[in-house]
């Protein structure tokens, strides 16, 4: 599963790629892949959505659209985003996949069928129940030494559970 900087990289690299580029339309091939919303809803959400920037939450690449969308994709154990020419045959591995303007595309590649994407109003990523429940942003600004220091000193129990 790639770990936090992973995700960072991912986010870095595909910012200076897709940035600008408009969803022509998407096709889903594993629909467990999609985990909100419905299939048919999500495909009809991302036609002709402008891609306006990348960033990460967590280990969630998060992919801002117009319109107020937002798509958030967990890459899990294999998943890969690929950048990709449009005349490239897909994998077999290909579970999403973003026709994107200019003859390109952006493909969910996720081997193991773990990953998943979702599709949510950018007004309410934070009440989103999958970004509500994470914790505090390390790489923000705001978490300095002593937030660090705070959060540690309120915890009652182990910082994170053994199974």
């Amino acid at each position: 599963m790639p770990e936090l900087p992973e995700v960072e990289t991912i986010s870095r690299d595909l910012r200076g790629k897709i940035t600008g580029h408009t969803i022509e339309r998407a096709e889903v091939f594993w629909e467990r892949e999609i985990g909100y919303p419905s299939v048919p809803e999500f495909l009809e959400f991302v036609r002709n959505r402008r891609i306006e920037g990348t960033g990460r939450r967590a280990k969630y690449v998060v992919i801002r659209l117009s319109e107020n969308a937002t798509l958030l994709i967990h890459l899990k154990m294999t998943g890969q985003l690929l950048y990709v020419k449009a005349g490239e045959p897909p994998n077999p591995y290909t579970r999403v996949l973003f026709h994107l303007d200019r003859g390109m595309q952006l493909r969910f590649v996720d081997i193991r069928k773990f990953g998943r994407v979702y599709l949510v109003e950018a007004d309410r990523l934070q009440d989103f129940p999958k970004i509500a429940q994470l914790g505090p942003e390390p790489l923000e600004e705001t978490f300095t030494l002593a937030a660090f220091k705070a959060l540690v000193k309120r915890r009652k129990g182990r910082i994170k559970p053994c199974s």
